[in-house]
C-alpha cells in the first residue's frame, strides 16, 4: 500500500487535513505537573495542581455532546492501575 522498500516500516502514521467538524478539546495535563527541573515539587503543590486537573477532567465529562460521566483523571488512572497489579502474578 505505502511502497515502501524491503525491511522497512513505518512507526507512525499523520493525518494531515482540515476536519469537518469541531471536535471538543480535552484538558490535559498542566507542564508543571510532569516536568521538573532541578527539584520535584512538594506533595502539596502536586496535589493542588492534581485536583485541578481533576476538576477540569470532571467538568469535560460532564459536558462534552457524547459519552458523559462523572470522573476525574486521578480515580480513573488509580482504578486502571489497581486492576492491572490485582491480575498480575
Amino acid at each position: 500500500m505505502l511502497g515502501l522498500p524491503q525491511y522497512v516500516i513505518p512507526l507512525f502514521g499523520i493525518a494531515v487535513g482540515v476536519p469537518d467538524q469541531q471536535p471538543e478539546v480535552k484538558p490535559r495535563l498542566p507542564m508543571e505537573a510532569v516536568y521538573f527541573e532541578n527539584r520535584y515539587s512538594s506533595e502539596t503543590e502536586q496535589l493542588e495542581r492534581v485536583q485541578a486537573y481533576d476538576s477540569d477532567m470532571n467538568h469535560y465529562y460532564q459536558t462534552r455532546s457524547e459519552n458523559n460521566r462523572n470522573e476525574g483523571w486521578s480515580r480513573k488512572h488509580i482504578d486502571i492501575l489497581k486492576t492491572k497489579y490485582r491480575s498480575a502474578p
